[in-house]
Formats: C-alpha cells, structure tokens, sequence
C-alpha cells in the first residue's frame, strides 16, 4: 500500500508546517507516503507506472487527477464519497444534507473520471441522519461504513462482479455540496430570535452543520456579533438535587 496525500501546510499561531492527518497515520504504521504538490510531474507518474497498484482509491482528496493517473491502476480508479450520489456531489456533502434536511445520507463508491464525484457508481451504503447528529458524528459514522464498504466491494470488482451504473440525475435535483463560507452562518437578529423560540429545529440544524465552522452567528440591533456555542446547557439542576449533565437525561413529561 502507497498513500498519497497533501503537502504539510501552516498551522497555529507560528504557522508552522503541519502534515495531515493522513500522514500522520501512514508513517506510524510503517506505510510509504507521497505529499506531491500536484499529479502533472511526469517523473511522479512514472515512479508509479514501472509496478502500477491493482487500485487507485481516492477520498477527499480535493482535487482532480490527470486521465493518465485515472488509466494508471490495473484494475481500477475509485472514489469514495461521502454522499448518496448523485445527490450531494462536492466537498460538503454531509453538513448540506443535515442544512436540507434529508434523513439519510451515506457512502458512495465510483469509477473515477475527469469530473469530481461524477462517474458511474459501484456500492453504496446507507445510513439514516438522526435529529441529535452533527457534521462530526456523521463523518464519524460515514468513514467507518466507507472502510467497511470498500473491503466488502473490492475484492467483486477486481471480479468483474460489480458493474458500473452510470448516475441519473433525479427529478428534484442533485442539491451540490458547494464550499462553505462564514456568511453561511448568519442569521438576520429577529430570524435569530424567532428560531430561538418558534423555529428551533431550522436553528438545530443549522447548527449541528456548521458548528464549529463557520458556526452559527448573528449582529444584535448595535452590531455586535454573537455566535451560538451551544444548543443545551453543560448541566441542569434539579430542584434539591445536585447538578448533572444535561446530556443524559431523559425528557421528562
């Protein structure tokens, strides 16, 4: 196995050079790792095309690869995402499906092409989006099935068992997980107000999306900007009892 990844890049306060975590993992189990700046050094490719992998396997690695990687593998070049495609193509597929709504969302394996998240699928997997998931706890879950997905699929493919379908856009769109920006948080002050206490399920969503970035925030009537840290309280206490975490707690009638 050969992992290839991003370029380290500044972090903190020093902005220092940071590897990814990728990298990370892959030297600690012993892993040959590349960190190119882009795929167009010939000298690269050709490092790769004197023994070419069975598999090339890309997930979210955030930028095209040149048709020669795509013919590089002896069997083939896959992407996984992290969507139900063709729903949800792009960088952020889960917080957009938590912002619409949906609920479920999943994994999906394709054939790369020379257009992101846009060849014909090989697996998917489901799993359902519960009112109490955030961006994280959904990453989180979707990772693990993805793992789970492509051990279960890859050894069919190599088979020829699994024949790719090419995608069919669905009548009500594709809804693409476009990039997010800080304005995707805000929230006018009285739509602030009126989510706090009429339309708070809008405002659960919003937040369990975009928390921590670019987070959930608004201007009161002088302009200054308040941003929603959290949706409950650490703890509640109650009456003649000692305080606890609110997150245990059952609802009470």
């Amino acid at each position: 196995i050969t992992v290839v990844t991003t370029p380290p890049s500044p972090s903190g306060r020093g902005l220092e050079l940071r590897p990814t975590e990728v990298q990370i993992f892959a030297e600690k189990h012993d892993l040959t790792v590349h960190t190119p700046a882009d795929f167009d050094s010939p000298a690269f490719l050709l490092s790769f095309s004197k023994n070419p992998p069975d598999f090339l396997i890309a997930s979210g690695y955030g930028k095209l690869l040149p048709q020669a990687w795509l013919e590089l593998p002896k069997i083939m070049a896959i992407n996984m995402h992290a969507s139900l495609l063709p729903r949800y193509p792009g960088r952020f597929p889960a917080e957009w499906a938590i912002l619409w709504g949906e609920k479920e969302t999943g994994v999906t394996l394709v054939k790369m092409t020379e257009r992101f998240d846009a060849g014909p699928i090989l697996a998917q997997i489901k799993t359902p989006i519960s009112d109490a998931d955030t961006r994280q706890t959904i990453y989180d879950r979707l990772y693990h099935l993805g793992a789970d997905l492509l051990i279960d699929n890859l050894p069919k493919i190599a088979a020829g068992a699994n024949k790719p379908v090419p995608q069919k856009i669905p009548s009500d769109g594709i809804f693409y997980a476009r990039q997010l920006t800080r304005a995707d948080g805000f929230i006018p002050w009285d739509a602030f107000n009126d989510q706090l206490t009429t339309n708070n399920k809008e405002l659960s969503r919003k937040w369990c999306a975009l928390h921590p970035w670019p987070g959930v925030w608004t201007e009161n009537p002088e302009g200054k900007r308040i941003k929603l840290i959290s949706l409950t309280p650490p703890t509640i206490q109650y009456e003649g009892k000692n305080p606890i975490p609110w997150q245990i707690q059952p609802l009470r009638s």
